[in-house]
């Protein structure tokens, strides 16, 4: 190796494209999961018009676009939304449990590991 090799070199490890980052870290299996939770939270609003639900579902809209859309996207309020005491299980009442959890898990690990 030349003296200018050894100078100009890099010895950060390669990073990872967008696309392979971002299946490391499920984002497009989080979006799916989210954008089906709209859809079954939907179906809820048919026969309650609470006006609450409807801002969370609004919401949920809102994080869909922001999520698909943003090139460094945020996930407080999914987050905060699927907790286990979050809105999500407060208007399905405990149904689709699976998928919050899917959901919360995504975007934690997200949240808390995906932000390097």
């Amino acid at each position: 190796m030349s003296i200018l090799s050894k100078l100009f070199s890099s010895n950060q490890p390669k990073r990872l494209s967008k696309l392979d980052y971002w299946a490391k870290w499920e984002l497009n299996a989080l979006i799916d999961d989210i954008e089906l939770a709209y859809q079954l939270i939907s179906e809820i609003n048919v026969d309650n018009r609470d006006p609450h639900l409807y801002y969370f579902i609004e919401g949920l809209e809102l994080e869909i676009f922001d999520l698909t859309h943003d090139n460094v996207p945020d996930f407080s309020n999914v987050w905060h939304w699927f907790r286990s005491n979050g809105e999500w299980s407060q208007w399905t009442k405990g149904q689709n449990e699976e998928l919050r959890e899917r959901i919360y898990f995504r975007s934690n690990r997200w949240k808390t590991e995906g932000q390097d």
